[in-house]
């Protein structure tokens, strides 16, 4: 819990184990990879003066989770 704060949820998926990260994502870590390939100009935002934005690993992250759970 305390590691999710400070790192945030994806960050944390890098000690997934392969099981782990499969029964999360519904994808394999190739596949994951694969699939962000392919939409990350889509994905792609460019930073503010305020914030850094979002990778797009995470925004890929954050909408499989919700179409997983969701929907």
């Amino acid at each position: 819990m305390k590691k999710r704060k400070i790192h945030g949820e994806f960050a944390l998926t890098s000690e997934y184990s392969a099981k782990q990260f499969t029964n999360h994502f519904r994808l394999n870590q190739s596949q994951f990879n694969a699939v962000q390939r392919l939409v990350q100009n889509s994905l792609y935002s460019e930073g503010c003066n305020a914030k850094k934005p979002i990778g797009t690993e995470e925004k890929l992250a954050v909408f499989l989770m919700y179409f997983i759970f969701y929907i």
